[in-house]
């Protein structure tokens, strides 16, 4: 069971997956692979870079599986020829299920204007990007494209953190006027409007209220829509006229 350890192991070490990365070995041109074989030959020694040679047409189609070991030592002469646009694209499927996010709930009054709204919101965002603990697998990931270059992995965290940034910072911008136009323009019948938006992996519930005032952002377990003090009494008196009817009809059928 040699071979399934050292894929795991391999797959651990990538981040949690290696399909796209194979995918990126299985896609370089010809002469990016000679110079990949040349270096595996150099490395390891000439018998194991003609044997990668004649086999990699049959790992391709998947006739012959490879290695975790012989996966891991080809892979791992990748990233020092890889640009960086490559390196990227490397980190995206990963970055898509990592990257921060949150789940709050905004309330919004009447007297609250729209850069107010636009910028709490953008706070709370921001605040969410800036202090994201990079996940393990993603580190992984890093590690392996950098190849202990810190700087290369500096570039990488960065590029898809602000492309977080640049992501809230455009919704917000395109949002939220378009939702205070709604609501002024039907203002006079609309009291309350809530929508509900999705940036990245971040879900945020606006809620306008013309009864409240200013802006507040809440977890949303502990948010409980509350009724309205008419909404209560009308409940009382249907609870009231239901008892009364249950004791008219018990008294009939008692007679």
């Amino acid at each position: 069971m040699e071979h399934i350890r050292e894929a795991e192991e391999l797959s651990r070490e990538l981040g949690g997956t290696d399909k796209d990365v194979k995918k990126y070995f299985f896609s370089l041109t010809s002469d990016e692979l000679k110079r990949v074989f040349d270096d595996y030959g150099i490395k390891y020694d000439r018998v194991k870079q003609e044997y990668a040679e004649e086999t990699f047409q049959k790992w391709k189609s998947g006739q012959v599986k490879m290695s975790g070991l012989v996966a891991g030592r080809l892979f791992n002469l990748l990233p020092p020829r890889m640009p960086l646009k490559d390196k990227f694209a490397l980190v995206e499927n990963l970055w898509q299920a990592y990257c921060p996010k949150s789940n709050k709930v905004i309330l919004i009054g009447s007297d609250t204007s729209e850069q107010e709204i636009i910028d709490t919101i953008q706070s709370h965002l921001l605040d969410v990007v800036v202090n994201y603990d990079i996940p393990e697998p993603i580190q992984r990931r890093f590690n392996w494209l950098s190849g202990g270059d810190v700087n290369v992995g500096q570039q990488l965290l960065n590029h898809f953190l602000q492309k977080e940034k640049d992501l809230i910072v455009n919704s917000m911008n395109h949002r939220v006027p378009v939702l205070l136009k709604h609501l002024r323009e039907h203002g006079s019948i609309i009291h309350k409007m809530q929508q509900q938006i999705e940036i990245g992996k971040h879900r945020l519930d606006l809620q306008f209220d013309s009864k409240i005032s200013g802006i507040k952002i809440i977890e949303r377990t502990s948010f409980c829509p509350s009724q309205s003090p008419g909404s209560t009494r009308n409940w009382g008196w249907l609870c009231f006229i239901i008892v009364v009817i249950l004791i008219i009809l018990a008294r009939y059928f008692m007679k």
